[in-house]
């Protein structure tokens, strides 16, 4: 297999990846569970500073 043909699989494979990603239900879900877990303990923080 030459480099440049494997290096094309490379880049498809992850372009796929990226997309499934992208459009897949849970990664919302996952985003959205450590955006909430962040603004919490950021809030909880800044009232343990305060």
């Amino acid at each position: 297999m030459s480099t440049s043909a494997y290096r094309r699989c490379r880049r498809e494979q992850r372009a796929w990846r990226f997309r499934h990603f992208m459009t897949d239900p849970g990664t919302y879900r996952y985003g959205a569970t450590v955006l909430a877990a962040s603004t919490v303990l950021s809030s909880l923080w800044l009232a343990v500073i305060r």
